[in-house]
Order: C-alpha cells, then structure tokens, then sequence
C-alpha cells in the first residue's frame, strides 16, 4: 500500500543530508550516460504530535513537502534510503515486526553512484476546502554531488493545515519535463489516546520490558489506513531501530521474541517510540513513471527499557 517515510516527521531529513559532509568533494562524474531514467512523484504531508508528561499539551507539527526524483531505474533502493521521504516498514507483512537490528550508513560514492535530478514541476497549489494556497520551491544547487533541483515545500507559516477528515486537492501546472495533474486525499483523523503497556505517555514515561509483550493502543478507525510503529535506540555503541507494520484496528502486541533484543547498555536512558497513521494515493502524469501522495498523522512519545529482574 505504501513504500518506505522515513519519519515523514522528518520528512526535512533530505535537507539535512544536504548541509552534512559537503565540503571538498570531487568533481560530479556523468554516471547516468547512457543509463535508462525514470521520474518518480513523492508527497507527503504529515501531521505530527509529540506527547510527554512534562506538557500539558502535546506539540504539534504540519509540514507538507513534495519532490520529482528522476534518476536510473535500476537504482529505486538506493534514492529511497537516499531522500528518506518514505513511510517505513511497508516491506513488513502485516501486524508483524522488524527484527531488531543495528542501522550502518554508508554515504560513500563511487564511479557507479547515484546521481538524483529533481525535477520543476510547474507552480503547485495546495487546495484545502474552500482554501487554495500556493506552495513555494527551494532550489538545491549540485550539493554532495549527488543531488540537484528543486523540492516543494511548506508548513503553517505558509498558510496550510491540518484538519482531519478534510479533502486535499494537490494540481500544478506542468512544465516540459512533467506534465500538469490533480490529486486528491482525505486526510486521516489523528490516533487519538496512544497508550503502550496501559501507561498514557501523557502520564509517565511508559516501559518495554526485554522478553515481555508489549501492547500499543490506540483509536483505531478500520478505514483500510495501516499504522506503522518505529523506534530507534543506542546499544554497544551503534545505532538500532525496530518497527512494526499494523492494521489500524486499534491495539497491537509486540511480542517477546522482539522485545528481549531491545535493551540498552545505557542505564536511565529514554527513546523515543513513533506511531503513523499512513493513508495513500496513487497519481500518474506524463513523464512520470508512478507517483504517492501519502497523508501521515504520527503520535510520537518517550519510553524506557526494563529487564526482567
């Protein structure tokens, strides 16, 4: 149903990998000569909250972004992990989790590196009811030697918003490279109360204990969305993630088995635990190949790891 958000909290994430590590780099090689090109369509709005105990309300966040990769067709993998716009864990069955593993980045390029052009797709508007609101680029110029064009981007400060169960309508009106069309997504409700293990995250910071199921609740809807569950945490000095692929029927267990490779040498410590609400539509327009417009409200919270004493 859907392809691979990373935190579509952080869908900015691609502007992050824009200012690390652009210094003194080699001069861009053509590596795309002579190689068949495909022009892939990702947006993704996201509504996310993050819940502790220490607020009273939880903040809040909307951020819409929209891009037009084009790059060799036999390198999808390698732009997914490279713009991380995707919502996780889509390669999961259903109501099943990721086994816990360590995450290595290798952000080395070669003679066979990927080379992303994005690509302009024409003036873009953002439709909400009776509201229309244009949405402003941001031009990229040839940073990491891996990346240029221009991204589609915007937040509240631009006049958009959040509101559950409201109609989206994206259009744009087309340029040589991609031709104009029109999109349309209802946005989803919000998760509504989350508690993991009966513990509110607006109450105290709640617990996986290694070895233990662990149950995650919240208000499902059995729209046909999916909820997708990640969290990511330090042990023996590297970087480990998890997550969970759900029906949106409202609760999940986590079982044992993932549960007991979830501890940390760090004692005292907190990770942070996202939950996703994923709704999606698919869109086709000449010159691209496929197209998402993916619709996310993600609950974010703290917790711990418990050892069976």
């Amino acid at each position: 149903m859907v392809d691979r958000f990373k935190q579509v909290r952080r869908v900015f994430a691609l502007m992050c990998l824009i200012l690390i590590g652009c210094q003194d780099q080699p001069p861009a090689k053509p590596v795309n000569a002579g190689r068949a090109l495909l022009c892939q369509g990702i947006i993704v709005a996201t509504a996310s909250r993050f819940i502790t105990e220490k607020n009273e309300e939880p903040f809040e966040q909307f951020d819409f972004i929209a891009m037009f990769p084009k790059y060799p067709e036999d390198q999808q993998q390698e732009v997914d992990a490279l713009l991380e716009t995707h919502v996780p864990r889509a390669d999961l069955a259903m109501d099943t989790c990721s086994v816990p593993e360590p995450q290595f980045h290798d952000n080395a390029t070669d003679d066979n590196s990927v080379s992303i052009s994005l690509v302009d797709a024409g003036d873009m508007f953002l439709q909400m009811g009776a509201g229309k609101v244009p949405i402003p680029t941001r031009t990229f110029p040839d940073l990491l030697k891996v990346i240029d064009g221009v991204i589609y981007a915007a937040s509240p400060n631009h006049g958009i918003e959040f509101i559950p169960g409201q109609t989206y309508t994206l259009t744009n009106a087309g340029t040589d490279n991609i031709g104009s069309f029109e999109v349309v997504l209802e946005a989803p409700n919000d998760l509504g109360e989350v508690t993991l293990n009966g513990v509110s995250p607006a109450d105290a910071v709640p617990s996986i204990i290694a070895g233990k199921g662990s149950t995650i609740r919240w208000e499902g809807e059995g729209y046909g969305d999916e909820v997708i569950a990640d969290i990511h945490w330090s042990d023996m000095g590297l970087s480990w993630s998890m997550g969970c692929r759900m029906k949106d029927d409202g609760q999940f267990t986590i079982p044992g088995e993932i549960t007991k490779q979830m501890t940390s040498e760090l004692t005292d410590q907190t990770y942070e635990m996202r939950l996703s609400r994923v709704r999606q539509v698919s869109f086709a327009a000449p010159f691209i190949a496929f197209g998402d417009f993916s619709f996310v409200a993600s609950t974010s919270f703290l917790v711990e790891f418990d050892k069976i004493d």
